[in-house]
């Protein structure tokens, strides 16, 4: 009996702190640098994966880092040659609203299709947007997504009014 009891506060002892068995983690790490990919992968997180989800902010080329890597070299939800970080987000969640399959369409367009003409026609404004707001927040990422989480938020609205 003493040995299942000290098993047992050991096995407690080694789980993370405020992080029971079977309970997700909220905590999503990125570099602190900002780029339209990385703004709208929190923003579609934040309101239609994990609406409890926190965001910490680490100095570029970090790799250890507290909770689920976003958009940085050894995340699962990063860009490759042919997916945005938002689209693999979409992916691995199974998300099917057109409107958000759209936006993952903008990101895309502005994300991967650099040196070509953008595919749709307001990609080029929304990245403009995002790179002023960028610009604006001083380096601040907190400051960034919130004010970019605003900009999709209306953007994902307009498309839904379209349907």
């Amino acid at each position: 009996m003493k040995r299942h009891l000290l098993f047992l506060l050991i096995f407690m002892m080694c789980l993370p702190i405020g992080v029971l068995p079977g309970e997700k983690q909220h905590i999503y790490s990125t570099w602190e640098t900002m780029e339209m990919d990385k703004i709208a992968s929190l923003w579609l997180i934040k309101r239609f994966v994990d609406p409890k989800a926190t965001f910490k902010f680490y100095p570029k080329g970090v790799t250890e880092m507290e909770g689920i890597q976003v958009d940085t070299p050894l995340s699962q939800f990063r860009r490759t040659q042919n997916l945005a970080a938002y689209e693999s987000l979409i992916k691995a969640y199974k998300i099917n609203d057109s409107s958000l399959l759209y936006i993952g369409q903008l990101v895309r367009d502005v994300e991967l299709n650099i040196w070509g003409k953008k595919a749709l026609p307001e990609s080029q404004g929304i990245d403009l947007i995002l790179k002023g707001i960028i610009l604006e927040s001083d380096g601040n990422p907190q400051k960034c997504i919130e004010r970019g989480f605003l900009v999709l938020d209306a953007l994902y609205k307009a498309l839904e009014a379209k349907k």
